[in-house]
């Protein structure tokens, strides 16, 4: 019996010699998640630029005021948390704004914000809902 595993080790080829080293490939799988990389316009106007890069999402926000830039990470369910910096054009005073973004359809994403770190003019418990609209 000690013969027939040690023959069905060698056949199968991997009872190479202590000092070979074997290297198998594996696949590793790449996250997959929706493409929203583009133009999004939300119901006044303003609109997010948005670029990805596999599912690490970033963005800016231009408004009269304050910019906006995101950075997150978006799951193959189309749902994302993310941390929005907005800054005061100003003053410069700068504010992490901490949101989900969850893809509706291919033309649609919501986004919410839950809090803030409660720096300059927003509230730790600040929140808003925005639905964006792809421009084409």
């Amino acid at each position: 019996m000690k013969n027939f595993i040690g023959l069905i080790i060698v056949s199968c080829g991997l009872l190479l010699n202590p000092f070979i080293s074997v290297q198998i490939p594996v696949a590793i799988a790449q996250q997959t998640c929706p493409k929203i990389t583009g133009s999004w316009q939300r119901q006044d106007g303003f609109v997010w630029r948005i670029s990805q890069s596999n599912c690490q999402l970033i963005g800016r926000l231009d408004a009269p005021a304050f910019t906006h830039k995101i950075n997150g990470i978006l799951n193959n369910n189309g749902f994302a948390n993310v941390v929005t910096t907005r800054t005061n054009l100003r003053d410069g005073c700068t504010t992490e704004m901490y949101n989900t973004l969850q893809v509706i359809d291919y033309n649609r994403f919501i986004t919410k914000t839950y809090g803030t770190d409660g720096r300059c003019d927003l509230s730790v418990n600040f929140t808003d809902e925005w639905v964006y609209t792809r421009l084409r």
